[in-house]
């Protein structure tokens, strides 16, 4: 067990349900299995006790003779009795702290190896949707798995002690009741099965219902909601994969009752069947009155532990192993350890970004979304990157900033091949803030440190803090507010203040201005903000990356007149590049783009 290392196997299986708890959380796991041992034997430790006091009570009361064991007896009975109340409490409790154990533990891990997958991974629905399955609440999902993989045991050997038992006291009903109850466990385990393959089934369509049922409650649609009326609309379709969910699941539940009942009713016949086995003994005195009631009782609780508990567990059991398989085809993809790391702390300086040939299409698919790029970017000059939506800008930066390396030609940094620097030399060379900039539920000074990680939270940047805030107006904001930069951002804390779009965007860029990386980026860096604003961040962008290189994708041509070279992009080809005068002097795509835009202006006025 001690080298037991989940994230480096390749294979996972059913042995795993044990692994992974004991490994993370060995004291609690170890608690839960004796716990579950034991509540394995209490139904025969209770039988024994419960058949041998109502005889000695039988005696005394025929007789007059008191046996001393009779307090034995009943301290039994009492122990089982509170036993049997307790387990639950107390397993329940064991299994929150072994719950809270893995969150600290194997949480941790997981979402540090999720940290490490390419980011190809991200943008594919499919490998998408595997990683968000196996995040949502992967330390219940395993706690649970390994409770009612115990409670499974736990119940067989309770099946397996009453039917022990039963072989000391009377053979023959051994055979019958062994016979009767295999079928109950047959339909208990398929029961389970049918339930899983349902939730598989209706897993989808919940997940389309609760999209749906966002857009119906949700915050961030509150506005458009009340708009454009749309909610019946919506409903419908909440409405259709609700009862596509519901109906699939009623299917099952219907076929888990039939075999619930039958198995019900197997257990009763073998109830009535061994009732009248045992009357004979009885009569001819072979059995006493005790064991008989003992016999009866025992065999009485096995219906609800058959035909409910089994296919509870069975389900359970069934989705652990879904799980497993989540986690092995996670496991199994393609991974770099240097996602984890922190920026370089050395310092470069990029002479030049060189593109040879440059080519790409996305995992998966045959269209190029660029093709055999040629150019040159040199140091402290300013690039803007323009063109129609999905002409290759956004994925340009990608490959550069080391998200995506499986591309055709070259790109060169200071004349060596962008493979061969390492992630966190990429890191320090590039500061870049996407168009799906992050919001970060904590507070304001913290969303722009990040972009330092180096230096966060250790008071160093006090000073750029202020400045960068200043510049953008964002220490304007702050002084609104209670806590000024220290104000909590986001929905979270009942303290926390939500900022506009706008606002939002200008924390974004401060991060990215937080950062001394020699390469500053800019992805659609005003489209959030106001004329005025906008102006404003321009010359801020001049002035702050004056001795930098700076590349500015913006769809917005006005802001690119500012830029050294303006590099005009259409269906992933680069098609025209020169600055802003140059372009203006020929008829191309560039000259016409800027005219349209300038047309609604004109049009307004």
């Amino acid at each position: 067990m001690k080298n037991y290392d989940l994230f480096a196997k390749k294979n996972l299986n059913f042995l795993d349900i044990v692994h992974i708890p004991f490994y993370y959380s060995r004291g609690c796991s170890i608690a839960l299995l004796v716990l579950s041992f034991f509540n394995g034997f209490i139904p025969l430790i209770s039988l024994k006790a419960i058949s041998s006091f109502i005889d000695s009570m039988a005696l005394f009361v025929k007789e007059g003779i008191f046996i001393g064991d009779i307090y034995i007896y009943l301290s039994l009975i009492v122990i089982s009795l509170i036993y049997t109340y307790l387990y639950p409490i107390i397993s329940d409790y064991v299994k929150l702290k072994l719950k809270n154990s893995l969150s600290e533990t194997f949480t941790v891990e997981l979402v540090e190896t999720i940290g490490t997958l390419k980011y190809k991974y991200f943008e594919n629905p499919e490998s998408l949707d595997m990683i968000s399955r196996i995040v949502d609440n992967p330390e219940t999902y395993l706690s649970d798995s390994y409770l009612n993989l115990l409670r499974a045991g736990s119940l067989i050997i309770k099946i397996l002690s009453i039917i022990f038992f039963l072989f000391v006291k009377i053979p023959q009903a051994t055979f019958i009741i062994t016979l009767v109850s295999i079928p109950g466990i047959f339909l208990a385990i398929k029961a389970g099965k049918v339930n899983y393959k349902a939730s598989i089934d209706q897993e989808r369509h919940k997940r389309y219902a609760n999209y749906f049922s966002g857009l119906l409650t949700g915050r961030d649609f509150v506005k458009e909601r009340s708009l454009f009326n749309y909610s019946q609309e919506i409903k419908a379709r909440w409405y259709e994969e609700y009862e596509k969910a519901r109906i699939i699941k009623r299917k099952a539940s219907l076929k888990w009752l039939s075999g619930s009942e039958i198995s019900g009713l197997l257990t009763s016949f073998l109830i009535g069947l061994i009732i009248l086995i045992i009357l004979n003994p009885l009569k001819k005195g072979n059995l006493t009155f005790g064991t008989f009631v003992a016999i009866v009782n025992a065999i009485i609780s096995l219906i609800p532990n058959l035909s409910r508990e089994l296919p509870e567990y069975s389900e359970s059991l069934s989705n652990s192993m879904n799980f497993l398989h989540y986690m092995e085809k996670l496991i199994n993809l393609d991974k770099d350890l240097t996602y984890l790391s922190l920026p370089s702390k050395e310092r470069f300086e990029i002479k030049s970004i060189e593109f040879k040939n440059l080519s790409f299409k996305y995992p998966g698919t045959d269209r190029y979304v660029l093709h055999k790029l040629n150019f040159t970017m040199n140091d402290k000059k300013h690039y803007a990157l323009v063109g129609k939506n999905g002409c290759g800008k956004s994925t340009l930066i990608k490959i550069l900033t080391g998200l995506y390396d499986e591309y055709e030609g070259e790109v060169l940094i200071n004349g060596i091949s962008l493979k061969n620097y390492k992630n966190e030399e990429l890191k320090a060379i590039f500061s870049v803030i996407y168009q799906d900039y992050a919001k970060y539920g904590i507070t304001i000074r913290e969303n722009i440190e990040l972009g330092d990680v180096n230096n966060f939270d250790n008071g160093i940047n006090e000073k750029k803090i202020n400045r960068i805030s200043r510049s953008l107006g964002i220490f304007d904001l702050s002084n609104t507010l209670s806590k000024g930069l220290d104000t909590p951002l986001g929905k979270i804390k009942r303290e926390s203040v939500d900022l506009s779009g706008g606002q939002w965007q200008k924390i974004a860029i401060a991060r990215a201005m937080m950062s001394d990386a020699p390469v500053r980026v800019l992805d659609e860096p005003t489209s959030n903000l106001d004329p005025f604003s906008e102006n404003d961040l321009y010359e801020i962008f001049k002035r702050e990356n004056k001795d930098k290189l700076a590349i500015f994708i913006s769809h917005r041509l006005a802001s690119t007149v500012f830029a050294d070279k303006i590099f005009v992009f259409d269906d992933g080809r680069l098609v025209e590049e020169g600055d802003y005068k140059s372009l203006m002097s020929i008829d191309g795509l560039y000259r016409q783009m800027f005219n349209e835009q300038k047309k609604w202006y004109e049009d307004e006025k």
